[in-house]
Formats: structure tokens, sequence, C-alpha cells
């Protein structure tokens, strides 16, 4: 009986919904808890002696605060294991081992390798985002509050919006470069090593043109900054902080979608290939009686050798045209499982593991 495409998709689905949204709720959990007073201090304290990292050390917590977000994607690798035993036909195979073991070597290997390593990069990724923040918010002299809540974000009801905890260095720069840019006396533009970069601008049918994507700006500013361009309204303090705020959620709830592409993808294919190991390991089925087969799924960026390997199929052993044991191998270069929607399917020839174990 093969594995249903349409199911792992479904299952592949909730999963990046899941890690997406624990990653997110983790980012947003250690901001709310964040002492803002005891992080100005710190920042004080770097723009005298130059000790950054004791900006990341006054937040107040380590990698545990990822703890969500690791156990989403531990709960993907359990789930991806889930799937393929829930497709042997018990009524023909007696006496199979249906059970994963989630406490197997293999699995406590790939939890401390994967998910924990996961966890303790993205605290780095934390600390290199409030590092360019700081570094940003004392070249704009905005001042030791300032850059506090440029980096935990300011409240709003009972939670903090905005803020770079979550975001990359990248995408912390780009939220300081929008700030600067609404800031400027040349509204919508930037200087950079003696040029003028245009950030915002008004396009010929009358609506803005910018360089941030929609898909994480809030576009509900748009006629806002319009009108700002143009000099009809000037751009208040509060102003820029609520769309940059706006601007920087929108970037952590994209980088939590990206996130969840690649990590929760690559969570589920690997719980999958660990649980059809143990059963290979324990004698219930052969490696030459499982095959699996690599289904592209078309997306936005997507890889032309994964399009065309689609429906390429090899034994479970054996790795594919391209080198990769499955999608999402993770000794696979970055470049092939970056934001990669593929998935594997299996087919176990459960006939012939029944004749081989005496059952059919």
């Amino acid at each position: 009986m093969p594995d249903s495409f349409a199911r792992l998709a479904a299952l592949l689905a909730k999963i990046d919904s899941d890690v997406a949204k624990a990653f997110v709720e983790s980012a947003q959990g250690a901001m709310n808890a964040a002492n803002r007073a005891v992080l100005e201090q710190a920042i004080e304290q770097a723009a005298l002696t130059g000790n950054v990292d004791g900006i990341a050390d006054a937040l107040g917590f380590g990698p545990e605060a990822f703890d969500g977000y690791r156990e989403a994607i531990e709960q993907a690798f359990r789930a991806g294991a889930a799937a393929h035993i829930a497709s042997a036909p018990m009524g023909m195979v007696r006496g199979l081992e249906t059970s994963f073991q989630g406490y197997h070597p293999g699995v406590i290997q790939w939890i401390d390798q994967n998910a924990a390593q996961r966890v303790a990069t993205e605290f780095d990724t934390v600390r290199e985002a409030v590092r360019t923040t700081f570094t940003r918010g004392i070249e704009q002299n905005r001042g030791y509050r300032k850059i506090s809540l440029d980096i935990v974000g300011r409240i709003e009801g009972n939670m903090r919006r905005g803020g770079v905890i979550g975001l990359t260095p990248g995408e912390a720069s780009y939220v300081s470069d929008m700030r600067e840019a609404l800031n400027g006396d040349d509204v919508g533009s930037l200087m950079r090593n003696g040029q003028l970069k245009r950030k915002f601008w008004i396009k010929d049918d009358g609506t803005l043109g910018t360089v941030y994507s929609g898909t994480t700006r809030d576009r509900r500013f748009d006629r806002t900054i319009v009108r700002a361009l143009r000099g009809d309204v000037t751009l208040t303090q509060a102003d820029i902080e609520r769309i940059t705020s706006r601007y920087s959620d929108g970037l952590l709830r994209e980088r939590g979608r990206r996130i969840a592409r690649t990590e929760g993808n690559q969570a589920m294919a690997a719980g999958r290939a660990e649980s059809t190991q143990q059963m290979i390991d324990r004698g219930d089925a052969l490696a030459s009686e499982i095959t699996k087969k690599w289904k592209h799924t078309a997306r936005p960026g997507q890889r032309d050798n994964h399009a065309a390997m689609n429906g390429e199929t090899v034994q479970f052993d054996q790795p594919y045209s391209n080198g990769m044991m499955r999608p999402h191998d993770p000794n696979a270069p970055a470049s092939e499982r970056i934001n990669c929607g593929c998935i594997e399917t299996y087919r176990t020839a459960w006939d012939a593991v029944a004749r081989r174990r005496g059952t059919l």
C-alpha cells in the first residue's frame, strides 16, 4: 500500500502552520517578558564600553525562550513517523510491530542534532539582530530608550509590537532602513556612501512605490506615506513607529513561515525515514521491499532540478539521481533544502512482507 500524497500534503500544511505559529509566539513571548529598563542600562553600557553582547544578555532569556518552537519541530518529526506506520495493512501482516520507538537512539540523536541545535542557532541570530539594531540606532542618534524599544518593541494593549527578536540581522537592518527613510529630510530616501537611496516613491498612477514587499509591510499606511511624499502632511514620530513596527511584525510572520517550510518539512521527512529504518532494523521489512518516490510541489522560486525529478522512484536505501537520500536531506547543501516543498512517498510491498513472514 503506497503513501497518500494528499494525506501527506495535508499533514505538512498543518505542520507548517504549527511550526510557524510556535516560532512567532516564542519570539513574541521573549519580547513581552523583557525588562526594558534593564535593557536600556545595558545599551548605555554598550555605548560606553563596546560590550554589545551585554545587551542580549540583558534581555533575560536564553535558548529556552524558544522551547515552544523546539517542541513544534519535535512534534513534526513524530507526526511524520506516525504517518508512515499508519499506512501498514494490519489485516495482511499479522504480528507486525506498528509502534514508533520515540526514545530510540536514532530519535534522540536527531532531536539533539536538529531541533536543539536549531534553537541554539536561533539564539545566536537574536544576538546578531540586537547588535545590528544597536549599531544602527547609535548611528542615527536615537538615544538609549528608543534603541531599547527598537529591540523589544513598543507596548500596544497587552503585548509589544515591533521589535527585532526573531528577525535575522539583515531583516533588522531593513527595519532600521525604513525608519531612517521615513525620518529623513528627504522623506522616503536615505544616504548611503554619498548616494541617495530611494525607499519610497510615488508611481505614475499615484500609488506608493517601494522596495518593501506588500506581504510584509502594512499597506494600510500606503496612503499616509504618499501624502507625506507629496508634502501634504508631516509624518509624526508616532506614525513612523507604527509603520515600522507593523513592518517588523510582518517580517517576523514571514520568517516564521519561511522557517516552517524548511524545518517543518525536514522534520516530517526525517521522522518518516526514521520510522521506516526502525521497521527494517526490527526485521519487519527489508529495504529491498520498500521504494520511495520524489514528489515535486510547485511553488514560487521552485528548483528546476527538483521539478525534473518528479516521480523518480528508487529503493529506500538508495539515493536519488541528485545524490540526496530524500527531500530535505540534512547532508545536502542549503541551496537544495531551503524553502523546498517536495515530499517523498513510500511504497512497501506488504504482500512480499506477509509471504516472507508466513502471515499472508
